[in-house]
């Protein structure tokens, strides 16, 4: 019931992996498009009195758009081609949302067709952070996106982008297509 193609059957998600795309933003110093701000738990130990404590801690991170290597969905980050790595990530990521994401009621009732697009970074963990919606058709697409997105979200399911040889931060743009069939 939905398709993550363009009307000419390419799938949307390749410009992700385009090595060499001209970059829209001016790049700082390190490389980074923009430097998102984290907020994390740290436990600490002290040996000496035996205590654990909790601290949080806040952090700058830089986030690239277009860092050497784009990150990987699914199992796919030891392929060593280029091409067949991202094509496997691609092929991935396409079953994974096909798995996880339904053409919401509100929206079949309607009629409605069209993208929405969501953005998301890949921190250096593989972890997924600060998914949102950027363009949207509503009748409850963004819900059921930010479902697919809390499903990546309960276990690492990405391969960090690289830079330098540095796992790095990477944003991710997601465009998914809702069409009715029939």
């Amino acid at each position: 019931l939905h398709s993550c193609n363009t009307d000419n059957d390419e799938p949307l998600i390749e410009d992700n992996y385009r090595q060499y795309g001209i970059v829209q933003n001016a790049k700082n110093n390190n490389g980074a498009n923009e430097t998102i701000e984290v907020i994390d738990t740290v436990s600490v130990f002290d040996t000496e009195t035996m205590e654990e404590s909790v601290r949080i801690v806040k952090s700058q991170i830089p986030v690239l758009k277009t860092p050497e290597l784009m990150p990987v969905f699914g199992d796919c980050h030891e392929i060593n081609d280029l091409d067949s790595k991202y094509e496997c990530s691609n092929k991935n990521l396409l079953t994974f949302i096909y798995s996880n994401l339904t053409y919401p009621k509100e929206a079949k009732d309607a009629g409605v067709e069209g993208m929405n697009v969501v953005q998301f970074i890949v921190a250096p963990s593989g972890n997924i952070m600060n998914p949102k919606i950027v363009k949207s058709i509503g009748h409850g697409t963004n819900e059921v996106i930010m479902s697919v997105m809390d499903e990546m979200t309960k276990k690492p399911m990405w391969t960090s982008g690289r830079q330098e040889g540095q796992n790095v931060a990477t944003q991710f743009t997601l465009p998914i297509k809702f069409k009715l069939e029939g």
